[in-house]
Order: structure tokens, then sequence, then C-alpha cells
């Protein structure tokens, strides 16, 4: 099973801004970053990409399925654990929202997951505010968002032509249904010089 952590990657960049413009002294806390040292709280941004409102639609019909976990309610992270391994997630995503609940990064977390069983990945986001941010995806076949975003807009595009065909459809049989018309194919149609006078 794959694993894509989020913030290795910004971590990884953040570090290696703050060894360029650090001495060696400075660099044993190149783990926290300087926000961290102040009083005021770490912004998740510095560690993971936020999600756009595009993005949301885009998982929301991906994985369907969303499990909330409201921080303000939950005195442990065990509800979350307990999602996250009956979900089979790796080790190093296990690590990674424990390590975001000891930052205290978020109020929430979410776990997207598809209704059905086949090789979509599960999700795990993380709010603050009204912003959510990508921590982890995990699975047997992790697809890069674009190649998601690209499937996505296909299902919708699908969807939504046969949603204009029922209401085509439901109109047409609207209009044989109604009073004024006999109810045959061939005289619906005004002007029709071979309808029925009830047309």
């Amino acid at each position: 099973m794959e694993a894509l952590v989020y913030r290795k990657s910004a971590a990884s960049s953040w570090t290696e801004e703050l060894d360029a413009r650090s001495t060696p002294d400075d660099r044993s806390n190149a783990s926290v970053p300087a926000s961290a040292h102040e009083t005021s709280p770490l912004s998740p941004e510095l560690f993971y990409p936020l999600v756009t409102e595009q993005e949301r639609v885009t998982w929301t019909h991906w994985l369907p399925t969303s499990i909330v976990f409201d921080r303000a309610r939950a005195l442990s992270p065990s509800g979350v654990v307990n999602a996250l391994t009956r979900l089979k997630a790796p080790p190093e995503v296990l690590e990674e929202f424990h390590w975001t609940w000891n930052m205290d990064l978020f109020e929430a977390y979410e776990v997207r997951t598809p209704v059905r069983r086949d090789a979509r990945d599960p999700l795990l986001l993380g709010r603050l505010g009204g912003q959510w941010y990508r921590l982890a995806l995990w699975g047997e076949s992790l697809l890069p968002l674009e190649e998601i975003t690209a499937l996505v807009q296909q299902s919708l595009a699908i969807r939504a032509r046969a949603a204009r065909r029922r209401i085509w459809l439901g109109l047409g049989a609207h209009s044989l249904d109604s009073p004024s018309c006999c109810g045959w194919a061939i005289c619906c149609g005004r002007g029709n010089p071979l309808a029925p006078a009830c047309c």
C-alpha cells in the first residue's frame, strides 16, 4: 500500500530555506518553524496544501463518504485513529495525524472514502476556520490529482447529459399526458393534418 503525506514536501522546502538562512546553532530547531517559538499559533499553510473549492468538489465526487471529527468534542484522537486503522492507513499516515494533533493545527479532521469497495484511495483532510488542507492520501492506486480531476469532470459531464436527457424525455412524456392530447405519438405536434380533433 502506498501513501502520500503532503507535509513531507512542504516541510522539506521550508527546511531547505531555513538551512540557507540560518547558522548551525539554529538548525537544531529545524523541525519546528520559527513561528512556533512565538506565541502566535502555527498556520497549517506552512506544511500543507490548501484545498480549493474546485478541488473540494473533486474530492467530494471522487470520495463521496465523509467522516468528520470535531476536535472540540474529542478529548483524545482515538476516534480518528480507529477510523484510519479501519481504512488500513499505513503507519506514516497515522504518524502524520498524531503530529498534527499534537501540534494543535486543526479544529476538525475529515476522512473521505469511497462508498464502494474499489481502487479509490482514502484521503485525510484537516480544517482550520473555513479552510481545508490535504494531509495524506493512501491506497493501492494513488492517482495524481490532475487525473482524478479529469475523471471527475468526465463523470460530471455524463451526469449532466443524462439529467438533460431525463428532463427532455420528461417534458415529452408530460405533453403526451396532458388532457388536451390523445396520447398518440404521431398526432403530437399541432398542425398535423392527420391528427384527430382532440389535439
